[in-house]
């Protein structure tokens, strides 16, 4: 059997998969193909069948070399590798972002009680408890961070779903469940 599952770049994350006709070798109606593609299915380390794979080969015919050799693991993992390092860039900016916010509360709420302090001050001296002035901190504090999700919560729920629809399938067509990684021969003419 020949065919092509597995596309050479990464778009087929994002688009639908073409179609792939599977024939028989014998049944090639343009000649024989350019690529063969096998795909072993194995019980433990996959690359220790290597050697015994390429020797079956070899006693079928010595022209064709057995080349690209990959477990369906690197495979994926070389197909998906820019969608995965553009994942873990967005997530280091994410953090950097959020320590930022972070450092700005922290700076607001600092200035704040810097201002207030001889408010704070007064306040204890006239007998407040040490509570109720900690409270009154801490409200200007809740109120920043209650208004910071009741922005951030839904915008963020608008974008997700508005990307979502970037990856979603048109109407009626079916989207590849699962990824098959090939191990290629080359047909030596």
């Amino acid at each position: 059997m020949y065919g092509n599952d597995l596309k050479g770049d990464s778009v087929f994350l994002k688009q639908l998969a073409p179609g792939t006709i599977y024939l028989p070798f014998s049944q090639a109606a343009l000649g024989p193909p350019g690529q063969m593609v096998y795909e072993l299915r194995t019980s433990g380390n996959p690359l220790g069948y290597v050697q015994a794979v390429r020797e079956i080969v070899r006693q079928a015919d010595a022209g064709v070399p057995v080349h690209d050799v990959k477990t369906q693991s690197a495979r994926i993992d070389q197909l998906i590798g820019p969608q995965i390092l553009f994942a873990r860039l967005c997530t280091a900016f994410a953090l950097l972002a959020l320590t930022i916010a972070c450092v700005g509360l922290y700076g607001t709420m600092s200035y704040n009680v810097a201002r207030r302090t001889g408010e704070i001050g007064i306040r204890m001296a006239l007998g407040a408890q040490r509570g109720r002035v900690v409270w009154m901190v801490l409200r200007d504090v809740l109120f920043l961070i209650a208004m910071a999700l009741v922005i951030s919560v839904p915008a963020t729920l608008v974008v997700r779903q508005s990307g979502s629809n970037r990856f979603s399938s048109e109407p009626g067509r079916t989207t590849p469940s699962h990824c098959s990684a090939p191990w290629p021969l080359s047909s030596a003419r």
